[in-house]
């Protein structure tokens, strides 16, 4: 609660935001409100896993409540890398085998994924067979091998199943790197402060559950906000 207190005093909504570029990923991000049929498969799909009883599900269950990102957060990230359309999409973790259908349901190009757990690895084909994604994806097995992969015109996604990595650890700045659940623990915190130094970085976007590190050639300064939807702090329009 402290890290949220301390984010929300220090939050800007999108009327204080200068840069071009970050204004437009809020506004895609934070203040699109479409909705797409992704929000309402996905949830239909978490929902008969968590209520499943068979006795092999349990395991998965708990797995799922405790790393799978919230609905709010996937549709933020659903529309994230509809905005950014990389042409390829690299994915360490999968979100409890849920998360990562949104990024995938919404990337036009390739995508390339590292699981540890195999039976989360299991359940996230599963689940990209039923919604007619598995095409898209590759699965690699190792984050090594993931991370080798990594050029200056990617999208990097962090879930929180897998910690997230050190930004020294690669061999490129990605265009655009998300992490999720930064705030969760003090490691992952710690790699949050790390991202925000990276020599590559020019600007920090951070929705406290879902931090986006961006290397904008056109930004000319450094820049690091926090931000919040505009109707939580009203007395900010103008």
């Amino acid at each position: 609660m402290n890290h949220y207190l301390r984010f929300y005093q220090q939050a800007v909504t999108k009327y204080q935001l200068h840069s071009p570029a970050i204004f437009q990923l809020v506004m895609a991000v934070m203040e699109d409100s479409r909705r797409y049929y992704a929000f309402d498969d996905i949830p239909q799909m978490r929902q008969a896993l968590l209520q499943s009883k068979q006795e092999h599900h349990l395991a998965l269950s708990e797995r799922i409540r405790t790393h799978a990102p919230a609905q709010g957060v996937c549709e933020r990230l659903f529309r994230l890398v509809q905005h950014i359309a990389p042409a390829r999409t690299l994915i360490l973790g999968s979100g409890a085998g849920l998360g990562c259908l949104y990024a995938t349901a919404s990337s036009k190009g390739q995508v390339i994924m590292y699981e540890q757990e195999s039976a989360m690895e299991k359940l996230a084909r599963l689940n990209l067979t039923f919604l007619h994604l598995d095409q898209r994806v590759t699965f690699m097995n190792s984050v090594q091998s993931l991370l080798d992969l990594v050029t200056d015109q990617d999208l990097l996604i962090c879930f929180t199943d897998i910690e997230c990595i050190n930004p020294t650890d690669l061999p490129h700045m990605p265009k655009v790197v998300v992490g999720l659940g930064m705030y969760g623990t003090a490691e992952r915190y710690q790699r949050l402060q790390q991202w925000n130094q990276h020599p590559g970085l020019k600007a920090g976007v951070d929705f406290f559950d879902m931090t986006v590190w961006l290397k904008e050639e056109g930004m000319r300064e450094v820049q690091h906000v926090k931000v919040v939807p505009a109707w939580y702090k009203p007395w900010k329009f103008y």
